[in-house]
């Protein structure tokens, strides 16, 4: 559907990516965009449970605070749904054997951490239900940063999985994904008239 040449997609500052379009350009957070996509993701494998883990060749061990402990339980079921295949052990250790595709290898342990704290974070910020809160979390902690260097395929990738969203213009929090420069606009500026 978006059979988009490579001439046309770029990245501007290892943060926005820029496409251009028969109206002018789009202009797309790579971040933002990236957590609309695995956000949306992280709902579809809640709603529908069951485990879909990337088992890992060696366990990730993990010391978790009191605090992480407590939401690791509560949470348990729902990270197992994400893909966050872990146990608990003796004094306040946890062993990660799989992770959800999205996490990137040598972050296991990083990933489900910053996870619990966000989701702690979101619980006292965002009137939401829980799993919109994981979900979010998930998208949040796991999707690619403002100065990460893309390459064509991967901006290819993000726009589709991106245009493939049921809501791709706002983040979850409400932050816009993209913004829109009609080329009239551009020749408007430059006193063009044709």
């Amino acid at each position: 559907e978006h059979a988009i040449p490579e001439k046309y997609i770029w990245q501007m500052h290892n943060k926005y990516i820029f496409m251009q379009t028969d109206e002018g350009i789009v202009v797309i957070d790579q971040h933002i965009a990236h957590e609309r996509i695995l956000y949306e993701k992280a709902l579809r494998l809640l709603a529908e449970p069951s485990s879909r883990s990337q088992k890992l060749l060696f366990t990730v061990s993990v010391q978790l605070s009191p605090t992480e402990l407590i939401l690791f339980r509560e949470l348990s079921q729902d990270l197992l749904h994400l893909g966050y295949d872990a146990d608990e052990n003796d004094g306040g250790l946890v062993t990660i054997k799989g992770v959800p595709n999205d996490v990137r290898s040598g972050e296991e342990a990083e990933s489900l951490k910053e996870i619990l704290e966000q989701y702690a974070e979101y619980q006292t910020i965002r009137p939401a239900s829980s799993h919109d809160n994981i979900a979010a979390s998930y998208g949040c902690r796991n999707a690619i940063k403002a100065g990460d260097p893309l390459r064509y395929p991967e901006m290819k990738q993000l726009i589709d999985d991106l245009y493939a969203c049921q809501t791709p213009e706002v983040c979850p929090h409400g932050r816009p994904v993209m913004i829109q420069f009609e080329l009239k606009e551009f020749d408007r500026r430059f006193g063009r008239t044709s």
